[in-house]
Formats: structure tokens, C-alpha cells, sequence
């Protein structure tokens, strides 16, 4: 795929891969493929609980309302390298059950509804690059929440080895991320099972991230990471010749903020959040 045509500010930071055993029995070179004008629709679903302590005060735990997303997505280019340029588009957007953060949320997410946006994934299965059609006018937590769903789609999509592997095969996947905050993620993947082209994968992955600013929508109100960390855990069901994977996984994250005000003490608050997460294809 020709490079010159991807913008700057869609580009991300390359997956490094590096294989750590390539398993026993005949090894196979493990890559994506897709046609133009394919097209497939992932349903994700996720359900989060919260718990934030102010200073010494622990607050409950607080489970958020499911939420389901129905993505559409079609391979528009291959590329002769075999790298695959897909549009998408949020065709259905869901705050499940009834409870108090229901409406608040479905307020929230209402312009995610009919998101459109694209990507670039190499035959190896990293993302290249994506982008999508924000409203301008979006609130600094419709843009995290879209991070945070970009991040999650591009996990789905296990980066893969260059050499032949088999069954039993280990690699590791490096990635700085920029979201909120600037991380590192660390994953360990092992090729449990290889039939034709389908794999199933299983997951382990460390965040991390040093002390750095943090951007702040308040005025007069400066922001800080003190401290963060995160480990997820997953399986992956992928067709190397489909779009949509089926993915069952968890996340746990823990981090630390300071908030200063002018002519305020500082506030430390700490955040915990687990997530379950399912993706499938429908």
C-alpha cells in the first residue's frame, strides 16, 4: 500500500513483534488476508466497574451499564504488499438495562451513533494506521470513550510473527500507546490451537507508564499521573481470512492522579477499573 497516501495524524506507532519459541511440528507463516468489497459486522460488548478514592475517602464500587456495539466493516484496498485498507462505521450503539447511569450514558455516547472512520492493518494483523469522524463539537469524554474503543478494536486484531510458527508458538507484541495518558503495553501471545486458517490465541499483557502531565479540561486546574499499571488477559478466536474476531478478555487498571488549583492543595485521587470485554462476528 502506498504509504504517501495515509495522513500524518492518522499514522500510529508500530507493533514491535518478537518471537519467543516457534512452537513443535510443521511451522506455517501466520498472515491476514481479505478481499476488496468483503465485509463483515463485529458486535462488541463490554460492562466496567469504577471505584475512586479522594485522598484517604474510598468510594464505593460502581458498575457501569453494559454497552453494545454493532461495527460495520468492508476492505476497500490491498495493497501489493497485502496491507488492507478497511472503512467502518458504528451501525448500532446500545446502553443496556435500567438504572440511574442509563440516560446520563446514553446521552454521552448518542454521537457515536453512525461513527464512521477507517484503518490500515498490515498482513501481520498491526494497525497502520486509523481514523475516524469526530463531531467537532464532542465533549472531552465522547473523545476518551472513542479512544478507549479504538484502542480495544485494535487489540482484537492480534499482531503476528514474521517467522513460521506452530502450535505452541510464543511471541511478544510492544506498543506505545497515547490515549489519556502515554503508555507502554507489553502482551505475550501463544498459539494454543491451528486449524487451516483458523488459530486461537491466548493473552497476557502488562501496562505501564512513568509520571508525565496530563491534559486538563478545567481552567486554572493543571494535572498530573503519579502513578499507573494495568494486566488483561484474553482469548482469541481468528480467521485469518475474516474481519471480525471472536474475543473473550478482562482488564484491570489501577492509576494515580494530582489535581492542583490555584490557591488549592493538591488532590490525589486513584482511579480502579475492570472491564470485561466480548467481541464476535454476526
Amino acid at each position: 500500500m502506498d504509504e504517501s497516501s495515509i495522513p500524518e495524524s492518522a499514522r500510529l506507532p508500530l507493533t514491535e513483534v518478537e518471537l519467543l519459541e516457534p512452537g513443535e511440528g510443521e511451522r506455517v507463516a501466520l498472515r491476514i488476508r481479505s478481499e476488496v468489497g468483503q465485509t463483515e459486522t463485529m458486535r462488541l460488548e463490554q460492562v466496567m466497574t469504577m471505584q475512586i478514592q479522594l485522598g484517604e475517602q474510598q468510594g464505593p464500587t460502581v458498575e457501569m451499564p453494559p454497552i453494545r456495539m454493532d461495527m460495520v466493516m468492508e476492505t476497500t484496498h490491498v495493497g501489493d504488499d497485502g496491507a488492507m485498507r478497511h472503512s467502518s462505521r458504528i451501525s448500532n450503539l446500545e446502553v443496556l438495562g435500567d438504572g440511574p447511569l442509563v440516560p446520563r450514558l446514553e446521552q454521552d455516547l448518542a454521537p457515536l451513533r453512525d461513527l464512521t472512520g477507517w484503518d490500515v492493518v498490515d498482513a501481520r494483523g498491526r494497525m497502520v494506521a486509523a481514523e475516524y469522524d469526530i463531531p467537532g463539537n464532542a465533549s472531552p469524554e465522547l473523545r476518551n470513550s472513542l479512544q478507549r474503543t479504538q484502542e480495544a478494536l485494535r487489540q482484537l486484531m492480534p499482531p503476528l510473527p514474521e517467522e513460521p510458527v506452530a502450535v505452541g508458538a510464543r511471541w511478544q507484541a510492544v506498543s506505545d500507546v497515547r490515549s489519556q495518558i502515554a503508555f507502554r503495553q507489553v502482551s505475550t501471545y501463544t498459539l494454543e490451537s491451528m486449524d487451516g486458517d483458523r488459530i486461537v490465541l491466548s493473552v497476557q499483557t502488562v501496562q505501564t507508564a512513568d509520571p508525565q502531565p496530563m491534559a486538563s479540561d478545567q481552567p486554572g486546574v493543571s494535572a498530573e499521573l503519579l502513578a499507573f499499571g494495568g494486566e488483561a488477559t484474553a482469548r482469541i478466536e481468528l480467521n485469518l481470512v475474516g474481519l471480525a474476531p471472536t474475543s473473550e478478555g478482562n482488564v484491570a487498571v489501577e492509576l494515580t492522579t494530582r489535581a492542583t488549583a490555584d490557591g488549592q492543595p493538591p488532590q490525589e485521587v486513584t482511579m480502579k477499573m475492570a472491564t470485561a470485554v466480548k467481541a464476535s462476528p454476526l
